[in-house]
């Protein structure tokens, strides 16, 4: 069966004609992931939090190393199931650009900022990055990605984002099988990987988690510990912990890649699909772990929450960003004239409005240069310029 998205029209349709000027001869897929690792937004990410704020240690996963641990598996996955892995790698490292600083936090307080300007969505955003944020062409504004990789933007969809309103793609009921198995990435990426972090980072504890954690840690652990006890190197002792941890932590992903393969598969076979149109008409999502893996992923994330993303340290830490994010609006809609020269001038463009541009220029920042502009405009004797941002 071929129901990967193909290297075709519509689905290698780009908003501007381009014509072939490539001496590596990368098909259509492999220009966009390109175009996308090396982007001004891609690089940005290195410095967005993922869960712990980055300046807290140099060890933490941030926005740029789950894009590229959410594009490996992706990959992986595609390659398993027979779909493009070219395009799914391209969604992947593209899904978070619309992400802003102190992760899903900052998002929450744009969109209470924005709540009477249409609110804030983290895939539109995205899209316009793409599209209008990146400037690399003379001819025109925007990555120029294709149609294909630009749906897997907009139709992304995890328990943390929802799918853009874009007329665009507003009419398909589901994304493509790529768009689908990068959601299905995110998410098992973060189940692993935030735990993996926050063991490291000393909120969750190996023991306490194999006592009363989520089942499939549970069971990760016990295997890890089971390979320790087994034939095990001389040194080991002096590193067994992170060892053990490490070892879990790649059990866990493994065991839903192999889900959602088998899964995806096995649904597919059932559902008697046989094009890559069919999967983006249907009412559900075809690719995906099954409803027992759901249920365990779903169980991290409970337990997640209670113990890690409410845990007081995160909370200051969220709190803080909040803080910043509101000051920094507030002051910027009533004083324009402190925001760049390059943000001014989209003030002047038909349409634009004050609270969205300035929400726009907010989510382009680091974590660190939202920090270092709130020091440079509310307590101005603690630095004396802000970094370069436009």
């Amino acid at each position: 069966m071929k129901i990967a998205t193909p290297l075709s029209p519509p689905w290698t349709d780009r908003i501007h004609p381009q014509a072939a000027e490539d001496p590596a001869r990368r098909s259509e897929f492999q220009l966009d992931r390109d175009r996308v690792l090396h982007s001004r937004s891609f690089r940005r990410l290195l410095h967005k939090t993922q869960v712990f704020v980055v300046t807290e240690a140099d060890f933490f996963r941030t926005r740029i190393t789950h894009s590229l641990e959410v594009a490996q598996v992706g990959r992986g996955i595609a390659y398993e199931l027979g779909l493009n892995a070219d395009l799914a790698e391209a969604i992947a490292l593209a899904h978070d650009l619309g992400h802003g600083p102190f992760g899903h936090a900052g998002e929450s307080v744009l969109n209470d900022l924005l709540v009477d300007h249409g609110g804030w969505n983290a895939n539109e955003h995205s899209l316009e990055v793409v599209d209008e944020h990146e400037s690399p062409y003379p001819e025109f504004r925007g990555l120029n990605l294709t149609r294909a990789t630009r749906e897997g933007l907009a139709l992304h969809a995890t328990d943390f984002d929802e799918p853009a309103k874009s007329a665009e793609f507003k009419e398909l009921p589901q994304g493509g099988p790529e768009s689908q198995i990068i959601s299905e990435a995110d998410e098992s990426a973060f189940v692993a990987h935030d735990v993996e972090d926050s063991v490291n980072g000393g909120l969750l504890r190996l023991d306490e988690i194999k006592s009363d954690g989520p089942a499939l840690w549970r069971e990760a652990i016990t295997r890890a510990e089971e390979r320790c006890s087994t034939n095990p190197r001389a040194d080991l002792i002096r590193d067994r912990d992170r060892v053990v941890l490490r070892r879990a932590t790649s059990w866990v992903i493994g065991s839903l890649i192999e889900n959602i393969v088998k899964s995806s598969r096995d649904r597919i076979s059932a559902s008697g699909i046989t094009s890559n149109d069919q999967v983006r008409n249907q009412s559900n999502v075809m690719y995906c772990a099954s409803p027992e893996m759901t249920k365990h992923r779903k169980e991290i994330n409970r337990y997640m929450t209670d113990r890690v993303y409410r845990h007081p340290s995160i909370l200051r830490q969220t709190q803080r960003g909040q803080m910043v994010l509101t000051a920094l609006f507030e002051r910027f809609v009533n004083e324009p004239s402190l925001m760049p020269l390059s943000t001014q001038e989209k003030l002047k463009l038909p349409g634009a409005s004050t609270e969205r541009v300035v929400a726009t220029f907010l989510a382009g920042m680091t974590d660190r240069f939202a920090l270092d502009t709130y020091s440079e405009i509310f307590e101005p004797l603690s630095r004396s310029f802000g970094g370069r941002h436009d």
